[in-house]
């Protein structure tokens, strides 16, 4: 009777040390170490720059040029906001990623036409990634680029053009096309933006300027 119990004592401490063994074979270390836990950073458009936003509404927009070449656009989804998610590695080392999530408020809106010469326009309003505030993008013909701070766009202090305008002088910013890879093809290209009209005029060079209707 006591072997019998001695021999079922060894059997089961037998089969403990056989799990045991299993299971430190198993066991494979991290080698990442740690788990990383991952962190989010939001950056928000400021209301009054939102409130600002160059068309909160749908709209036809009308530019003729010298030519008398009329280009009219439309747009028919209105404003639309968004969140853009960007994930960066913050570990040098590709096997162990460590990754944080920055989440960027945007505006975004278009209108589109039929004019070959011009018939595209897609704005955009979003946090600089760069920590320059908030930015401002008008692309033409999906091309062009012409991008700077919000407040560049609305201040009174900023360079000005002097262009006429339904029969009165006016004084708009003039930005310039801040897309190198259209540089050389368009190495005149810019826009000007008056606060209440927002794209006044499109200088394809010079000598070609669509002006708002």
């Amino acid at each position: 009777m006591i072997y019998s119990l001695i021999q079922n004592h060894l059997k089961n401490s037998l089969f403990l040390i056989l799990i045991s063994l299993i299971s430190l074979a198993c066991k494979r270390e991290n080698p990442c170490g740690e788990p990383y836990e991952s962190k989010s950073y939001n950056y928000y458009l400021a209301d009054s720059n939102k409130a600002n936003f160059p068309y909160t509404k749908i709209d036809t927009l009308v530019f003729v040029n010298q030519d008398w070449d009329t280009a009219v656009l439309v747009n028919s989804d209105g404003v639309i906001e968004s969140t853009e998610r960007n994930a960066v590695n913050v570990d040098i080392d590709p096997a162990c990623p460590k990754w944080n999530y920055y989440y960027y408020e945007k505006m975004y809106t278009k209108f589109t036409g039929k004019n070959k010469n011009f018939n595209r326009i897609d704005v955009f309003m979003d946090p600089s990634k760069y920590n320059f505030g908030d930015e401002l993008t008008f692309i033409i013909n999906g091309k062009m680029e012409y991008r700077h701070a919000v407040e560049y766009f609305n201040s009174p202090s900023q360079e000005k053009y002097q262009i006429k305008f339904k029969d009165k002088e006016v004084l708009a910013v003039r930005v310039s096309n801040s897309n190198l890879s259209t540089g050389p093809q368009y190495p005149e290209s810019k826009i000007l933006y008056l606060k209440g009209e927002s794209l006044l005029a499109w200088f394809v060079n010079d000598s070609n300027i669509y002006i708002k209707q």
